[in-house]
């Protein structure tokens, strides 16, 4: 994409929230673009362990709405849950999860379980039903 093409689509979309209104950002809606971009940005980062719950679940809906093979519905508990997770295994970015499961695999051990996943686990939620 050129310079000149670039600056017209943020000027373009500026104005658009600008006729429209800019949404609050704490409206959790996978149609709100402020959390998408917060979420999309923190996770582009490395900063995968100060996504908020929020953020997660609006990173979920928008790959589910993109995706017809994928179809991802947490709630804020899961969120929360999907988050200690990440900071218990020390996860900030997309290559410490890839390593996570290399790991995983070969040392099922060395994996944290904190204690919010663990509730959920016990609660005899069906995990695998939350990708469908």
């Amino acid at each position: 994409m050129t310079m000149r093409a670039w600056t017209g689509a943020m000027c373009g979309g500026l104005m658009i929230l600008s006729l429209g209104g800019c949404p609050q950002g704490d409206s959790c809606d996978s149609a709100n673009p402020v959390v998408l971009i917060q979420a999309a940005t923190k996770f582009a980062n490395c900063g995968m362990q100060d996504l908020t719950t929020c953020e997660l679940r609006v990173l979920a809906a928008t790959v589910s709405e993109l995706s017809p093979d994928v179809d991802i519905t947490i709630n804020e508990e899961q969120a929360q849950a999907a988050i200690d997770f990440l900071k218990a295994n020390d996860v900030n970015c997309l290559t410490d999860l890839q390593q996570l499961i290399i790991t995983a695999e070969s040392n099922p051990a060395a994996i944290q379980i904190p204690d919010s996943l663990q509730q959920l686990i016990d609660s005899d939620i069906d995990i695998g039903s939350l990708i469908g």
